[in-house]
């Protein structure tokens, strides 16, 4: 037999070895036609007979060769002749074991497989892949990808299956049951035993090289998905921005307070609804006319003030928020601000009780009982917006012994002058108590028997409504209240947190002559401010 270039051919054996399924017959014939796209006729049938030794027996006839077009370089002539070649040498006869299919691995073959995890042969298979499909990795290949992502979106809605709720529940609960957390990485043992650990997910050097056609698959209604992109890669956005200017794709990257405005208007069960609605000279980033409601979805970087290094992020006056309140209340219109970070499904619950779409309880089903502190922080954890605070009365609601409901009143927080404060007030999410804060605070002022009672509502959900309804009367408004938060994170602190004198135990970089904002902006902190409170009393007479 001629000579061939046996540094080319070791990429298909080893390729052929590992597989045993092409031992089959009806891949001889595939695997045969790989080869010719790189080898002669001659030199792919000689490498087949390395490894397929029972080749003698392969009845190869030239209509099942017909199937394949890339042999249309070669006359079927040409092609009948080289396998009649073949098909005259004797080769060993090979004793198979009808009755068992077990086999024994000898150590050495052992060490052989494991070799195949070394970055020398993963060369050869990316170089198998390169000279198969024209990339040396799958994921660079953008019509895998699209495709990918075409079916995923068909079928479940979503661009990856990992991004589905029953995926990651189960996930979550194999873990729980394995290592008792939803996450392996919230081990510290696990997350540094594993072949990656956390520090390890990402780095400066992407994964594969991505192509620019691998690049494009990320844009999506005219948006560069850079964060998506980037965990493909498993490197940080940084990145993937210099890979953008390399490959001059010249498109702006998606806004994900957009992607998060989306998902809250999508979930919204209403027939007239407006994406960035124009208004009174005003945008509204969701608007729902049959229910004079608006909701604005509140990025904190651009709503807030404070120090940073780039002027994207301009510092917006305090009163902002409240009055682009005033001016939709002046058109009989009650706008929600809704805080980056803050729980959506709350939110949405909230949104529901004003569209009458949640489950309806009667209060005259229920019972009052008195509760603990421990049973009202759980629930005004889970219920209200603001959270828990403590209080002196808790009253709680039950329907079918499942506490619905919950009213709690204290001291007063600000001015001593009165006898009580109404502190909160919520119902379940998605769930309406219908009668239920009249039945309660009914139950309050009976067996308390109060003179002055206080009470703020938040204008950032509340318009006072239900205050009215108890009997309350308005006496005034009160400042835009603000918070802190950290760049970079959406935790909100209450400016009582960070008053002046308690800052040098909570900032690193502390300056007593300083004022308490400018510390905090010093330290990267920035300032948002809400809508201020309704204050209304309620005197019993």
């Amino acid at each position: 037999m001629e000579n061939f270039d046996t540094s080319r051919s070791v990429i298909f054996t080893k390729y052929i070895r590992y597989y045993p399924k092409l031992m089959k017959k009806q891949y001889f014939v595939y695997v045969l036609s790989r080869l010719i796209n790189v080898f002669s006729l001659y030199d792919s049938l000689k490498i087949m007979t390395g490894y397929f030794s029972n080749f003698r027996h392969f009845k190869i006839s030239i209509n099942r060769i017909k199937k394949f077009k890339v042999f249309s370089s070669f006359s079927l002539q040409e092609i009948d002749n080289e396998i009649s070649k073949f098909r005259d040498f004797k080769f060993k006869k090979i004793k198979y074991r009808k009755k068992s299919r077990t086999f024994k691995v000898s150590k050495e073959k052992l060490e052989e497989i494991d070799k195949l995890r070394n970055k020398e042969l993963y060369e050869h298979y990316c170089d198998i892949r390169e000279i198969k499909t024209g990339y040396r990795d799958t994921f660079s290949n953008p019509e895998v990808t699209k495709n990918t992502v075409q079916n995923n979106i068909k079928k479940y809605g979503v661009r990856s299956t990992a991004q589905l709720d029953w995926v990651i529940q189960k996930q979550q609960e194999t873990n729980i049951k394995k290592y008792g957390v939803k996450s392996q990485l919230c081990k510290k043992e696990i997350r540094n035993s594993g072949s990656i650990s956390a520090k390890e997910e990402r780095s400066e050097i992407p994964y594969f090289e991505p192509t620019k056609e691998y690049l494009e698959t990320f844009i999506i209604d005219g948006e560069f998905d850079i964060r998506e992109c980037a965990k493909s890669l498993r490197t940080f956005e940084n990145v993937v921005k210099e890979l953008k200017k390399k490959y001059k794709i010249n498109v702006r990257n998606t806004q994900y307070l957009r992607k998060t405005q989306n998902k809250l208007f999508n979930k919204i069960n209403a027939k007239n609804k407006f994406q960035n609605y124009r208004f009174c000279g005003k945008e509204l980033d969701i608007f729902l006319p049959d229910h004079n409601l608006a909701i604005e979805y509140d990025g904190l970087m651009y709503h807030s003030e404070g120090t940073c290094d780039t002027s994207k992020f301009l510092n917006k006056d305090k009163n902002y928020h409240l009055e682009k309140t005033e001016i939709c209340l002046n058109n009989g219109i009650q706008l929600f601000h809704i805080f980056e970070g803050e729980d959506l499904d709350l939110w949405l619950s909230m949104i529901n009780t004003k569209l009458n779409l949640n489950k309806k309880i009667y209060a005259r089903k229920c019972i009052i009982k008195e509760l603990k502190s421990q049973e009202t922080k759980e629930f005004l954890d889970y219920n209200h917006i603001q959270g828990y605070i403590s209080s002196k009365v808790n009253l709680g609601l039950y329907f079918e012994d499942e506490l619905v409901s919950v009213m709690t009143f204290s001291k007063p927080r600000f001015n001593k002058n009165y006898e009580y404060e109404l502190i909160r007030f919520c119902s379940k999410r998605n769930t309406s108590v219908i009668g239920g804060a009249s039945k309660l605070w009914k139950y309050f002022v009976t067996k308390y028997n109060p003179k002055l009672v206080i009470s703020y509502a938040n204008r950032r959900f509340s318009n006072g409504e239900i205050y009215s309804k108890l009997g309350f009367e308005l006496i005034g408004k009160t400042e835009p209240n603000y918070f802190y938060f950290k760049m970079s994170t959406t935790q909100l602190y209450s400016r009582v947190k960070f008053q002046k004198h308690k800052l040098s135990k909570l900032l690193d970089n502390f300056n007593p002559e300083l004022s308490e904002t400018e510390n905090m902006f010093n330290n990267n902190y920035r300032r948002i401010f809400d809508c201020g409170n309704l204050k209304y009393l309620y005197i019993n007479k």
